[in-house]
């Protein structure tokens, strides 16, 4: 029985307690991290705001077609691109496209699938790449290309990629898709796999992203990539 109970004990240790078998100290007492989603049922911009470093800057949304004023906002802070962007007395639903943070100004569409809200590519710092071995996979170190797969936001299907080192600037890592992904995002984590998504490779921060396809002046394929798990509303 008290081998049980120890055998039980053991298998129940908690993820912290692994740390400290495994890593240093200050590892394994690091503060934990905590999703949005716990905050209960709290005003979403009063707890962000909070947490921001200084004072939210209030400013317009703007009609990304017409460049037109459609409504303000609090701060730029509170909006995520390819969110729906809550404008008080629209007519319409709109979506966040992207932000200037100093000038206070959001850029909106009223199309869940406009043009605006999709690119074909982003790029990572490669210093801030985590790659799972420790160094690039082979194919991206001996040949400065990698056929993977790759998903930019929780729970979305992984996504057909080509990643390169930029020529211009070997600093950088180049993800482009085999079709336009929506709402990427400057900031979130694009996770690399390969082995039909059995293995992830690892990922990285998300620098930046191309040129939309409004930018680019080029129609939307008939068939796009989910953006979620759950996302249905993709073009048939």
């Amino acid at each position: 029985m008290g081998v049980e109970m120890e055998e039980t004990s053991e298998s129940l240790k908690t993820v912290r307690g692994i740390a400290e078998d495994v890593f240093d100290a200050q590892i394994a007492n690091k503060k934990e991290s905590m999703g949005i989603c716990f905050i209960g049922k709290r005003n979403f911009t009063d707890f962000i705001a909070e947490y921001l470093p200084k004072e939210a800057i209030p400013g317009d949304f703007i009609d990304v077609e017409t460049g037109k004023v459609v409504g303000t906002h609090r701060g730029s802070a509170f909006y995520t691109i390819g969110q729906g962007a809550k404008i008080s007395g629209a007519t319409c639903k709109w979506f966040t496209v992207k932000k200037d943070p100093y000038l206070g100004t959001i850029y909106v569409c009223n199309d869940t699938h406009h043009p605006s809200l999709y690119s074909n590519e982003l790029y990572m710092k490669q210093e801030e790449c985590n790659w799972i071995v420790g160094e690039e996979p082979s194919p991206l170190r001996e040949t400065n290309e990698l056929v993977a797969l790759c998903r930019t936001r929780h729970l979305q299907p992984l996504i057909p990629c080509v990643i390169s080192k930029q020529r211009a600037c070997q600093d950088y890592i180049v993800i482009k898709f085999d079709r336009p992904v929506r709402g990427m995002t400057p900031g979130q984590t694009a996770g690399v796999y390969a082995a039909g998504g059995l293995v992830c490779l690892g990922g990285g921060q998300i620098d930046s992203v191309g040129p939309n396809y409004y930018e680019l002046e080029i129609d939307l394929p008939s068939r796009l990539h989910p953006s979620g798990s759950n996302d249905l509303s993709v073009l048939k």
